[in-house]
C-alpha cells in the first residue's frame, strides 16, 4: 500500500502516516498513553485492503513529542486540524481524545468508535484523586523541580506493564520497543494535560451526538465494559455495543483478528 508520511509543520499539525486507497473509506486510527501510530501496525495490515487509513502520534508521543497540549480539549483541537473529516477510532486515551472532539466538532465525524474508553470522571473527588495520581507518577519521569527522575523510561514501563490493565497480556502483544520510542519528557506532559483526571467529564453531552458510535470493550474489562454498555445507553439508538470475550483492556492488540473483523463490519455498514 502506499505510505505517507506529514511531519510537523506547526504546533497543531499532529505527525501522521496514511496508507490504503485515497478512493476508500478514510478511518483515523488515534492510539493509547505511551503508544505511537506504529502499535496499529496489525490492525493496518488487515483493514488497509479495504479502507485508507490514517494513524496520528498525538502531543507528547511519537513524532509529536514536542508538540504540547495544554489540555484534552486542545488535544483533540489538534488532532481535529490534522486530520479531518473521517470515521474516527480511539483506544483508552485516543478515545478521550475523539470522544472529546467529537461533543465539540461533530461535523468531522462519519462514525465514531469507542474502545476502552471513558467519557471521563464523573466524581470530583475522584477525578482530583486521580488527576494527583497522573501528576506525581509525570512527576517520577520529569520532575519539575528540576531533580533528577526517579525513573528512567525502561523502569517506567516495567512498572506500568505490572498494572491491572497490562499484567495479563504476553509481553510479544505489548509492543514494548515502539512505545520506548517515547520521551519521558513527552509523556510526562500528556500525563499531566491529558490524563483520565483532566477531563471535562462529558457523561452529560454524550446523549447529543447524532453519528453513528460504536463501543467495543473485552470482557476482561469489568470496569470498561461496563462504561462502554453506560455510554451506549446514553448515547441512544445511534449506538451499539460489542464485548470481546477473553480479552482486557487492550482489546486491538490482544485480539487483533477479531477487533479487525468488528472494526470493518462496522464501517462497511455505514458505508453501504
Amino acid at each position: 500500500m502506499q505510505s505517507t508520511d506529514r511531519s510537523p509543520l506547526v504546533a497543531h499539525q499532529l505527525a501522521t502516516k496514511t496508507v490504503g486507497d485515497p478512493n476508500a473509506p478514510h478511518l483515523v486510527l488515534v492510539h493509547g498513553f505511551t503508544q505511537t501510530g506504529h502499535s496499529w501496525h496489525e490492525i493496518i495490515d488487515q483493514l488497509s485492503d479495504k479502507f485508507q487509513i490514517t494513524t496520528v502520534d498525538l502531543p507528547g508521543h511519537g513524532e509529536s513529542a514536542t508538540i504540547r497540549a495544554q489540555d484534552l480539549d486542545e488535544t483533540a483541537q489538534f488532532l481535529g486540524e490534522t486530520t479531518g473529516r473521517s470515521h474516527y477510532l480511539g483506544y483508552s486515551l485516543g478515545g478521550r481524545v475523539v470522544l472529546t472532539l467529537a461533543t465539540k466538532n461533530p461535523q468531522l465525524f462519519d462514525s465514531l468508535i469507542l474502545v476502552s474508553a471513558s467519557p471521563g470522571i464523573a466524581d470530583d473527588e475522584l477525578r482530583v484523586e486521580r488527576q494527583r495520581a497522573d501528576h506525581q507518577l509525570a512527576d517520577r519521569l520529569d520532575p519539575q523541580d528540576g531533580s533528577a527522575p526517579s525513573l528512567t523510561l525502561s523502569e517506567f514501563f516495567d512498572e506500568w506493564f505490572r498494572g491491572p490493565l497490562f499484567a495479563h497480556i504476553p509481553s510479544a502483544q505489548l509492543d514494548r520497543p515502539s512505545r520506548l520510542t517515547n520521551t519521558p519528557v513527552g509523556l510526562a506532559h500528556s500525563l499531566r494535560s491529558a490524563g483520565v483526571g483532566t477531563m471535562v467529564p462529558l457523561q452529560d453531552q454524550i446523549a447529543n451526538l447524532a453519528m453513528p458510535v460504536y463501543c467495543i470493550a473485552g470482557g476482561l474489562d469489568l470496569r470498561y465494559s461496563t462504561i462502554a454498555q453506560q455510554m451506549c445507553q446514553a448515547i441512544g439508538e445511534n449506538a451499539q455495543f460489542s464485548l470481546v470475550e477473553g480479552v482486557g483492556h487492550a482489546v486491538p492488540f490482544e485480539a487483533p483478528d477479531q477487533f479487525s473483523t468488528l472494526v470493518s463490519n462496522f464501517l462497511l455498514e455505514q458505508d453501504s
